[in-house]
């Protein structure tokens, strides 16, 4: 079964194209410049096929990132997976969390993070995902539906951050948490790889129903529209 991976949430394009049933990924287009997921996914993917001698039409499925990340990433790339859709109405979907999957597979850390704004991210363990929040000077962990907490009180361990992001270094010194940066480029196969066995561990189920994105927080206007409120 051929499958194209895709994901637009985390900062540029991660693309592979993989046989699900050997559970091996073919190739893989890693970039690190978000304005090509807007400019050029089509391309990117035909390059994927050329290289591998396969057509569009021998895509079986789709496995695509749905967030949490960018806003505006999993925008294009759910807008991407649609217009498939329109081509070729029995494509079949699996949507899936880039940031959540590798957080099951990059053991050097419990707790994976992934900046968005000034003072807001992304939180991945191997149970759950959910939003950073710096803005009371303490590192935050908050979930829809749970009471906020300290990532100090969840125990954490060594921390990961993916990208660079000061405050929250300067946060963990003061709390005597460890934060260790990796760029997302650097860990993007692993990424990838990781979405694939995800998909395989949930028995290679594609849906008919196209994916919907995992927001989680607000975005950046509306938390500043908040904050002058």
């Amino acid at each position: 079964m051929l499958i194209l991976l895709l994901d637009t949430s985390l900062k540029g394009p991660l693309l592979a194209l993989a046989d699900a049933s050997s559970g091996r990924l073919l190739d893989v287009e890693i970039r690190n410049n978000p304005q090509e997921a807007a400019a050029d996914l089509p391309g990117l993917v035909q390059g994927l096929l050329t290289r591998q001698r396969k057509s569009w039409n021998q895509i079986e499925g789709v496995i695509v990132g749905a967030g949490p990340g960018s806003f505006t990433g999993i925008k294009i790339g759910l807008a991407f997976v649609y217009g498939l859709h329109r081509a070729n109405p029995k494509l079949g979907f699996y949507a899936s969390s880039a940031l959540g999957c590798f957080a099951h597979v990059a053991l050097e850390a419990s707790t994976w993070i992934l900046p968005a704004t000034a003072t807001h991210g992304y939180f991945a363990t191997r149970s759950e995902v959910g939003v950073v929040n710096l803005e009371m000077e303490s590192i935050r962990l908050e979930i829809p539906g749970q009471e906020p907490r300290s990532l100090l009180a969840s125990n954490p361990g060594r921390v990961g951050c993916l990208g660079d992001w000061p405050r929250l270094n300067d946060l963990g010194k003061r709390t005597g948490i460890l934060i260790h940066s990796s760029p997302i480029e650097a860990r993007a196969y692993e990424m990838l790889n990781a979405m694939l066995q995800d998909f395989i561990a949930n028995s290679r189920k594609l849906s008919d129903v196209l994916p919907m994105p995992q927001y989680l927080r607000k975005s950046a206007p509306e938390e500043k529209a908040e904050r002058k409120a």
